[in-house]
């Protein structure tokens, strides 16, 4: 019994850390210490191995499993070809461990609920902070975090919380409110603090999405949301906003025309580029070596798909589409959890459409781990038995006799 509520409170510490873990840019803003992942992750890694010698479980392998093992093993090999050593060790430390570590933990429903409630923990726990840091004048409008931390990491989580929130209240008819209120303070700091374009439109672009698939459920929630959106999509674009509110020029068109981080920027020591400058180095890069690409960290371009086609080559982009794909299929499951998960997974494919290097994909390798891991559960306990199969009627067949037998009896 001892023995069975340590392995509890660990896996329940275990759970806390990793989707802490998560959200460890946003947090380290406000704590500013430095050492907060490595010394999290080295926990995690401590904590995962206790878990499994404790149990003496280890879950085998899926088919899924072994490619995202070669897609890792193509990375490294054609990295240590364009001697980025440095490069691929970083994104092993910061997007390879965190999926293995995520993989090999037990899964079972109780525990991704437990991770669910978490992620909505720190999320709204930041949201308190900076929305406290504004009101208390540590934090002013105009693109500024804690620590002078770059904003668009920060505004990952609110992001997140947007997307996690909206998805909550139309799935469950409890906490509509504070679902709500989540979603409008998130907005609030991104536009009026941050001043974040990609975690906003990713998080739009994610419930537009998550729409397609209900269109036959109409909901007051969900007409809000949408004339909400419609509504703040063309109010941005009048010259009439921006002398109220300057900051939502950065979010309309011409705000993203004229925005250095898109086109560049000549300045006193050469030219900075921007993102429209970063597609281009890569497509040359993809152009040098198409098969193969350059290794890693040879171009940052602002977008997953890309930077891995340059950086890994067709290989590396073929593989990590089959990765995706293969997710989804599995999410095509009418599971909840997995369900909240595959939103989270949603908002992180769309979000590294626009920004982040590809060693900042710890959240979205992280909830790829917990995919997999959980689907076996599922698939254990369902068996996946196709009701239409031989193997169901003789199963059913084989239980009707025994049930005959024992009533005879």
């Amino acid at each position: 019994m001892n023995i069975r509520i340590s392995i509890k409170l660990i896996e329940n510490f275990f759970i806390g850390l990793l989707s802490l873990m998560i959200f460890n840019y946003s947090v380290n803003s406000i704590i500013n210490f430095k050492y907060l992942y490595l010394a999290i992750l080295f926990v995690l890694i401590f904590l995962v191995l206790l878990i499994v010698v404790i149990s003496k479980k280890l879950r085998k392998l899926e088919p899924l499993d072994y490619l995202i093992i070669i897609f890792i093993g193509q990375t490294i090999i054609t990295s240590f070809i364009h001697e980025e050593i440095s490069n691929i060790s970083n994104i092993f430390v910061m997007v390879y461990f965190p999926y293995i570590i995520a993989r090999i933990f037990p899964w079972k429903k109780n525990s991704v609920i437990l991770f669910l409630k978490w992620i909505k923990f720190f999320s709204v726990l930041i949201i308190l902070l900076y929305l406290f840091g504004y009101m208390s004048g540590k934090l002013g409008s105009g693109r500024i975090a804690y620590g002078n931390y770059n904003v668009v990491g920060v505004a990952e989580v609110f992001g997140v919380a947007i997307v996690f929130s909206y998805y909550d209240a139309i799935k469950y008819d409890v906490n509509k409110i504070i679902s709500v209120l989540i979603i409008f303070f998130s907005g609030f700091i991104l536009v009026k603090i941050l001043l974040t374009r990609g975690a906003l439109f990713s998080a739009i672009i994610s419930i537009l999405i998550l729409e397609l698939f209900r269109l036959k459920k109409i909901s007051l929630l969900k007409i809000i949301s949408l004339v909400g959106i419609i509504f703040f999509i063309v109010i941005i674009q009048l010259p009439e906003t921006y002398k109220y509110v300057p900051q939502l020029k950065r979010f309309s068109i011409i705000g993203i025309q004229n925005d250095a981080s898109i086109t560049g920027m000549k300045t006193y020591s050469g030219f900075e580029e921007g993102r429209l400058n970063k597609y281009q180095n890569s497509f040359t890069a993809i152009n040098r070596h198409p098969i193969m690409g350059c290794g890693a960290g040879a171009e940052y371009s602002h977008n997953i798909f890309l930077e891995l086609w340059s950086n890994f080559g067709i290989i590396g982009l073929m593989l990590f589409c089959g990765i995706i794909i293969n997710i989804f299929y599995i999410l095509r499951k009418k599971n909840n959890e997995l369900r909240f998960l595959g939103v989270l997974l949603l908002f992180y494919l769309i979000s590294r459409q626009f920004s982040y290097a590809f060693q900042s994909n710890k959240g979205l390798f992280i909830i790829i781990g917990i995919i997999i891991a959980y689907n076996q559960v599922i698939r254990r306990s369902t068996n996946e038995i196709d009701p239409n199969s031989n193997i169901y009627i003789q199963q059913n067949a084989t239980y009707r006799e025994v049930a005959d037998f024992i009533k005879k009896k």
